[in-house]
């Protein structure tokens, strides 16, 4: 049976190989998410500023003419 030969001694290995990909990965899944939720507010105003313009609120009604 073979020797198994571990590199580095005790606390001294090197883990930032081990982390800059992970904190890559996490910026990614925040960029996307980030980028979601923007495109989903634009959507939003963007109906919300067509159902304002294409429609009157039942309070935004003008009963002056109908006064005797």
């Amino acid at each position: 049976m073979g020797t198994l030969i571990l590199s580095g001694v005790g606390g001294s290995t090197n883990w930032l190989p081990l982390i800059l990909p992970l904190a890559v990965v996490a910026g990614l899944i925040y960029f996307v998410d980030f980028i979601v939720k923007l495109a989903k507010k634009r959507k939003l105003d963007h109906v919300n500023r067509l159902l304002n313009e294409h429609s009157t609120g039942f309070g935004d009604q003008d009963t002056t003419d109908n006064q005797l």
